[in-house]
C-alpha cells in the first residue's frame, strides 16, 4: 500500500510515487499523444491509487517527459560508430594468448 501523501512528515514527488508504483506492477507509460496510461495486473489499480494517479497526472507526464528525453540523450551518446573498412581487425587478448602455446 503507498504512504499516506497528505502526512507532512512523507514527502513524495513524481520520480518516487513512479518507483513505488512499479514495485506493486503498476507502470505508467506515455502514449505517443502525449497522454499517461497504467498498466498493472488486474485488481492492482485501487480506487486509492487511482486517485493518487489522477491527482498527480501533470507531475507524472512532467517526469516521464524529462526521463525520456534524458534517455534518448545517453542512448545518442553512449554509442560511438567505428568506421570497419579493413581486412585486419587486432587480435583480442585471448586470441593473442593462443599464439604463445
Amino acid at each position: 500500500m503507498l504512504p499516506n501523501t497528505k502526512s507532512s512528515s512523507f514527502e513524495m514527488n513524481a520520480l518516487n510515487l513512479i518507483q513505488q508504483l512499479a514495485r506493486q506492477d503498476i507502470i505508467l507509460q506515455m502514449t505517443e499523444n502525449g497522454s499517461l496510461t497504467a498498466k498493472a495486473p488486474k485488481g492492482a489499480i485501487t480506487a486509492e491509487i487511482s486517485d493518487l494517479i489522477r491527482q498527480n497526472k501533470r507531475e507524472f507526464i512532467d517526469c516521464l517527459t524529462r526521463l525520456e528525453s534524458l534517455h534518448s540523450q545517453v542512448e545518442s551518446n553512449s554509442v560511438i560508430p567505428v568506421e570497419r573498412n579493413t581486412d585486419k581487425f587486432p587480435l583480442s587478448f585471448a586470441q593473442q594468448r593462443l599464439w604463445f602455446i
